[in-house]
Formats: C-alpha cells, structure tokens, sequence
C-alpha cells in the first residue's frame, strides 16, 4: 500500500474575474472549490494510474467533511486524523490578469494527533507545506520513526521540511529550483539530452533520486 500524507490540506476556493482591483468590489465572473494538498494530488494520480492509496493528514471542522467527502466521492481512500478545534483551511486563488493566492495557516496540531497519524506502510509519499503549529522538521521526525522498518519514502517539499527529511536518504526527494540548494544539483554531463542527477556518495547526505521542477513553469530537470 502507498500512503501519501498531507498535513496541511486545503479546499481551494478558485474565482476568476476580468480584472483584481484593490480597494473596490470586486464581482468574479466564475468560481469553484478544489481539493488541494500534494499528497492528495499524489493520491488522485496514482488512482486515474490504477493504483490503490491511502490518503493520511488532519483535518478539522465542517471544511474537514467537506473535503473528506469529496475525497471519498472522486474514489479515494482516506483515513484522516480528526482535530477536536480549528477546521481545515480555505486557500483563496484569484485569477485576473495574473494569480494571486491567499493562504490560510490551518488548525494547531499536538502531540497526541501527530502520534496517531504515523504508522506503517509500503510506501510513504510526503508532500506540500505542514501547519503552523507543527515543528518544522515533522518531515524528518516521521522517517526517522519509519526508516527501522525500511519504508520507502518520496518527500516533495521546501527549505527546513526537505533539507531535515535529506539526513534520512529517501528514495525520491523534489524541490523547486530555488529551494533546492546544494543537495539537489544537475551533474555537468548529459546522456540523451537529458539532465542526469549527481547521487550523493555512501554516508552523504540526500535522496537517491532528485528532481526539480519550476512550478507552475513545469519540470526544470529530473
């Protein structure tokens, strides 16, 4: 079984206008709400692959059911951890002649409900940003549970929750170019036109496979 993890779920509430101008009333000509998290991306990915996954992180409140639900209603399994306060966040995205996006924190995590969500797997996929409330290396906290039991793991993430989740060696590590850093770097040969990835050497620190993509750009080298 796949389990992909994402802390910080979202409902996205996408609305397009003609035109964003500050300080006035704005009337959007079309709206919609998306499942957001890149964990639950992963998940609805490797089910339009036929694969079968479970999806894990918290959620909270009436937007927490909502999002539940729709997850459910697309054919995904989940098997979220519920918090007692707070409630799932919405992310705002306004599309006018550009994008501007609003997004919310998310409801405290404690100990108690980090506890709950760490369990075992085949394969474990760790994606997008993590709660306020959260430590900053959770990534990091979460192989280090789960390296004893040889769990492979994919970790696409930023600054602190990529560079501590690096010390565990996962199995795939992705980042945007300008995250990246040293651990994450296109060796200087090419073989087929493509960019090969420098492996860290026996006891160095990063994934064994890397990729970096330029956002909404697409893939920068992998």
């Amino acid at each position: 079984m796949i389990y992909t993890v994402t802390l910080n779920p979202a409902l996205d509430y996408v609305m397009r206008l003609p035109q964003l101008r500050q300080g006035e009333v704005n009337r959007a000509h079309s709206e919609e709400i998306q499942l957001g998290g890149k964990g639950i991306n992963v998940s609805r990915v490797l089910s339009e692959l036929g694969e079968a996954s479970t999806a894990l992180g918290f959620i909270a409140g009436f937007t927490g059911d909502a999002l539940q639900q729709g997850l459910r209603a697309m054919g995904l399994h989940t098997d979220f951890v519920r918090l007692k306060r707070g409630a799932t966040r919405i992310n705002v995205k306004l599309k006018a002649q550009g994008e501007t996006d609003i997004n919310a924190t998310g409801p405290a995590v404690d100990e108690t409900a980090l506890a709950a969500l760490l369990g075992p797997g085949d394969m474990l996929v760790l994606a997008g940003s993590v709660p306020a409330a959260v430590p900053a290396d959770i990534y990091k906290q979460i192989l280090a549970r789960l390296q004893p039991r040889g769990v492979p793991a994919v970790v696409d993430a930023e600054k602190e929750l990529l560079a501590g989740a690096l010390a565990y060696r996962p199995f795939f590590g992705e980042a945007e170019p300008f995250r990246a850093g040293r651990d994450v770097r296109p060796a200087p040969a090419k073989r087929g036109g493509d960019t090969q990835l420098r492996r860290p050497a026996a006891g160095a620190r990063g994934a064994e496979c890397a990729g970096v993509h330029g956002g909404r750009r697409g893939p920068a080298f992998g």
